[in-house]
């Protein structure tokens, strides 16, 4: 290609990248994930990118584009605002958790292949309010015309951030995708993560430090979930049963898991706000304290 020997080379590139960012992301995402993250601006955008090769989101969108006239308009953009959103919180995810700097090479090499064999499995591992959820949306897609895949993966969305934290912990286990996929989803249906992650989400964002401490929770929510996930593996014989990891792990674990399960019903029947939600989401960190 003559742009590799083209001596504006760098500035071109620049320029197409940064275009590209701002078209999909909306021109505040890289200022607000440099300063939830700390990050130069130049990895948020490689960030970015990388999410989008990783979850192969320039062919999915293609996919949606290719429903004009089949479902709503509305529908449509429904996605296309679950797949910014996907990006956006896979791209947060990423400069918090892969080394520094940040190499989107490096992430793609890493990860493509093993988040999109995740994100194939995932709606089946789906449990409590995410599998309730995913069943609506992809009844919804198929009824108004969307083909099964399409919609399975549309319905997904959400979730699919996961994957990331999934390969990490298949990769610290070494155990199958599908395994850890499985135990991932079931951990959390059997600790209430889902809902303590709900709660977070409705937390108030009306200034930067409310939006600073919401983002601080969930992201030490997922870290907790995929560490609990790590426990329920580690030396896990080949074949296991997911489920029956987990309640083995719960078995093992039953004192500590017993007096988890008391104090997050005692703050399910109380107001959510920030300081249930803190006392939640630390009660998590001493299970994984008191399990390991």
């Amino acid at each position: 290609s003559r742009i590799h020997t083209h001596r504006l080379r760098r500035e071109i590139v620049a320029n197409r990248v940064a275009n590209m960012v701002v078209d999909r992301a909306g021109i505040s995402m890289v200022y607000r994930l440099s300063n939830e993250t700390s990050a130069p601006s130049h990895e948020i955008a490689d960030a970015y990118m990388a999410a989008w090769e990783i979850y192969g989101l320039e062919d999915f969108t293609a996919d949606i584009n290719a429903l004009d006239s089949v479902i709503d308009v509305e529908k449509q953009l429904s996605i296309h605002l679950r797949i910014r959103q996907l990006a956006e919180r896979a791209t947060r995810k990423m400069l918090r958790n892969r080394p520094a700097p940040f190499s989107a090479a490096d992430a793609i090499t890493d990860l493509a292949q093993p988040v999109m064999e995740t994100v194939g499995v995932l709606p089946d591992h789906l449990r409590g309010a995410d599998k309730s959820s995913y069943n609506r949306g992809f009844k919804d897609l198929v009824a108004s015309g969307a083909p099964e895949e399409i919609a399975s993966r549309a319905a997904a969305m959400a979730p699919s951030v996961a994957a990331l934290d999934i390969v990490q912990a298949a990769s610290a286990t070494g155990a199958p995708l599908a395994t850890v996929s499985a135990v991932h989803f079931a951990i959390a249906h059997r600790l209430d993560l889902i809902w303590l992650r709900d709660r977070i989400f409705s937390l108030p964002r009306n200034s930067r430090w409310e939006t600073m401490a919401r983002l601080s929770l969930r992201g030490d929510l997922y870290n907790d979930q995929r560490h609990l996930t790590v426990q329920v593996l580690d030396g896990a014989p080949d074949g296991a049963e997911p489920m029956h990891l987990v309640d083995k792990w719960a078995r093992a674990n039953q004192g500590a898991v017993t007096r988890y399960h008391r104090t997050i019903d005692e703050l399910r029947a109380a107001r959510t706000d920030l300081t249930t939600v803190l006392v939640a989401t630390r009660e998590v960190g001493t299970l994984i304290d008191r399990t390991s």
